[in-house]
């Protein structure tokens, strides 16, 4: 009877060992993703059928806008607002909601003219028309004057669709229309977010930054890196003892790099953590730094904006980038380290000429190329973590790559150092 128990004790040790050992350990790190704003998410209605949409449900960014057809800043922001939308039909959904302003004449009737086309599914058609004719718009007081100018501009354009008039006419007329539209103004008041126009939200997160179509598109590939972002910190995969490296299979051919665990234990696991799980896949190349001394990669975001969701304390890995092709962190706003990466062209060549061409106004007179060259090289090993180095049979094809490049796939292998053996 006492080993039936031993052994159901055994049995259960041994259940609470693998469980234990499933979850597996974590890296140090900070969590940098943006989550909605649960106030905004409360105030602003929930996406419903009576909204005009533009795309899908399950896009990567949402994007609800108020706004007025009298407004040439509403003009401005939903016309650049719909051009991304098309751009990035899969990823983008755009909602747009009338907000009239002070419950004009000419803004009420542009709302029961937008619920008449969004009846025969021309709504998004009907925003685009309203805002090419803004000017005109705005200079309307008069139902009168609003009514000729549909029947002039908008119903004409309407016609090039299959449009059904008398069917248009008779939701325009409609009481109840006019009683949903005449409450839109006290709708979004009632959010305590919206005032005028536009006003915009972005993934259930008030927006008040640039409106301008290079930083719209900007600011979807900071969103759509995010929606992939990882929600806890990596998982530590490397393990003492062993060398590490990595294959990047390029656009103009493979780039290898020597990983140094040794030397920079966090930004290792990490590059290798993110490599394993597809994150530098397809991660575009660009030059960053003074006259662009260095390659940059390590995101999927134009220009380097984004990061993988995490970020993780700086390691001074004393390594000083005194040969082409070191690789290093790039650390974000906090001094920390996070998804991105760097790679080094010669640092010795492009710090001699700049100090010829700063020489004269260092103010030194004992200084010279050589010493100039090995404190800059110096300041950067100290400033930022480098974790690794191209190999030199690969140098070659890293030299070659330029902005039009990008990273398809990145290949981790290891083995067993020399020590370990």
């Amino acid at each position: 009877m006492k080993y039936r128990f031993l052994l159901l004790c055994l049995l259960i040790m041994t259940f609470v060992c693998v469980s234990l050992s499933a979850e597996a350990e974590k890296m140090e790190c900070d969590l940098t993703s943006v989550a909605a704003d649960p106030d905004v998410q409360e105030a602003v209605p929930a996406i419903s059928d009576e909204d005009y949409v533009l795309g899908n449900s399950d896009a990567a960014m949402t994007i609800i806008v108020y706004g007025d057809f009298r407004c040439g800043n509403s003009a401005e922001a939903v016309v650049n607002l719909i051009d991304l939308q098309k751009k990035h039909p899969e990823d983008i959904r755009l909602v747009f909601r009338l907000f009239p302003r002070d419950n004009h004449v000419a803004a009420l009737m542009c709302g029961y003219a937008l619920e008449a086309s969004a009846a025969q599914n021309l709504d998004f058609e009907t925003i685009s028309i309203f805002y090419e004719y803004y000017t005109n718009i705005f200079s309307i007081d008069t139902e009168a004057e609003m009514t000729s100018f549909l029947n002039k501009n908008l119903l004409p354009e309407l016609q090039k669709y299959d449009f059904d008039s008398a069917k248009w006419q008779q939701v325009f007329y409609s009481s109840a229309i006019r009683k949903r539209v005449g409450n839109l103004r006290r709708e979004g008041l009632q959010t305590g977010y919206i005032s005028g126009t536009p006003t915009i939200f972005i993934n259930d997160t008030f927006y008040t930054g640039d409106r301008s179509p290079d930083t719209l598109e900007l600011l979807y590939w900071m969103v759509k890196a995010q929606s992939f972002n990882f929600d806890s910190c990596p998982d530590l995969v490397t393990e003492p003892g062993k060398q590490y490296s990595a294959v990047l299979d390029t656009t103009k051919g493979t780039v290898e790099i020597e990983l140094f665990p040794d030397n920079a234990p966090y930004a290792v696991n990490s590059f290798v953590f993110l490599a394993e799980n597809g994150w530098y896949d397809g991660s575009p190349f660009y030059k960053t730094g003074r006259d662009g001394f260095v390659l940059q990669s390590g995101d999927p975001a134009i220009g380097g904006s984004a990061d993988a969701g995490y970020s993780y304390p700086f390691e001074a890995s004393q390594i000083k980038p005194d040969r082409p092709g070191m690789v290093g962190m790039v650390k974000n706003a906090k001094g920390q380290n996070d998804s991105r990466f760097f790679i080094t062209y010669d640092l010795n060549d492009f710090y001699q000429e700049r100090f010829e061409l700063l020489g004269p106004y260092i103010g030194d007179p004992s200084a010279d190329a050589s010493s100039f060259t090995a404190e800059m090289i110096g300041n950067l090993g100290e400033k930022y973590t480098f974790f690794g180095q191209v190999t030199e049979e690969t140098l070659p094809i890293f030299n070659s790559l330029t902005t039009e490049d990008r990273i398809n796939t990145v290949t981790i292998t290891s083995s067993l150092n020399a020590a370990a053996e």
